[in-house]
């Protein structure tokens, strides 16, 4: 009988060690972030001010680079991160384009094979016009478009992404019409409004930040359900009288191939970056939200949104047929 506890202690603590060798074995090569759009976007930005965040902190003992894989509102990104079966490449999460992925492309695996490792913020969507623009208030934009339907040009990153729902999600209940003009990112989009090719950009401040303190764009509303503490003097969609409010959250996803030990291990190491002081200016500096969510609630908060988001893609005529 002690022979037998004895031995039982040995292989608990032989499996224990190997656990701890396999947690520790990760990441074996360089791990990559797998970005949805093009370089100058929302995500490339955030995936790349964390990846060198992590490399300038060597805080893992492989690098972290950053891969674009844009194309097919996500669909190209998330199938490239199927095809490698490999947990050190990661997909950097958009929410919205996440789940809304799998409603309007055939994606080689389920929504059910991505592991959620973490969240690492909130970002709102504002609406913005260059700065010489004769539209100052949502109210202007909506009141030019009654009169002449499709004038107004929108210019957002991927159909059906969060900035195509904004301006949707206005139109739909301001029963107006826009002009819709889709790009490679939202950062493309914001080039366009510079450049006067489109009159309004519904996308996220990051994208745009550098230009409204340049005095070249103007934001007049927020997509949100409350006034941003960062714009105290910009009112929300929803104040103008249509009811408009959608948030982004942004953060990691790896794929079934990722062994718990290696999700928890990454979610450590982001939650360290989350909590340093740079990290937490940027999230100010971009008007995003402070927000940690670990694996799980990561993955209740994606619940909910493809909840949320399913009747916006049905209603943009996206979801795929088959």
């Amino acid at each position: 009988m002690k022979f037998s506890a004895i031995l039982l202690t040995i292989v608990l603590c032989l499996f224990s060690l190997v656990t701890h060798i396999h947690a520790q074995s990760y990441p074996t090569k360089p791990i990559e972030f797998v970005v949805h759009t093009a370089p100058g976007g929302g995500s490339d930005l955030f995936a790349r001010m964390i990846a060198d965040t992590i490399n300038r902190g060597k805080m893992t003992p492989q690098p972290v680079v950053v891969v674009n894989k844009d194309g097919g509102g996500g669909a190209v990104a998330l199938n490239y991160v199927a095809e490698r079966k490999d947990p050190h490449t990661i997909f950097v999460v958009p929410t919205t384009t996440f789940v809304t992925a799998f409603m309007r492309a055939k994606i080689q695996a389920p929504r059910e094979d991505y592991k959620a490792i973490a969240m690492l913020g909130g970002d709102i969507n504002i609406i913005a016009v260059r700065e010489d623009s004769p539209y100052k208030t949502v109210k202007d934009l909506v009141d030019i478009a009654k009169q002449k339907p499709k004038q107004v040009v929108v210019g957002f990153g991927s159909v059906g992404a969060t900035g195509h729902m904004v301006a949707h999600l206005l139109a739909q209940a301001a029963g107006i019409q826009f002009n819709y003009l889709s790009h490679r990112s939202g950062g493309d989009a914001v080039v366009s409004l510079l450049g006067g090719r489109v009159d309004m950009v519904p996308e996220n401040p990051g994208e745009m930040i550098q230009h409204v303190q340049a005095k070249k764009v103007r934001i007049i509303a927020v997509a949100s359900e409350t006034r941003h503490p960062a714009l105290p003097d910009v009112p929300t969609i929803k104040e103008s009288g249509y009811p408009v409010a959608l948030e982004l959250g942004r953060g990691f996803m790896g794929y079934k191939v990722m062994s718990d030990e290696s999700v928890n291990y990454l979610s450590v190491v982001l939650k360290k970056v989350f909590e340093m002081e740079s990290y937490q200016n940027y999230l100010k500096q971009n008007m995003m939200r402070s927000v940690f969510l670990e694996s799980k609630e990561f993955d209740k908060y994606m619940d909910v949104k493809y909840k949320v988001l399913y009747p916006v893609i049905e209603e943009l005529g996206l979801l795929r047929k088959s």
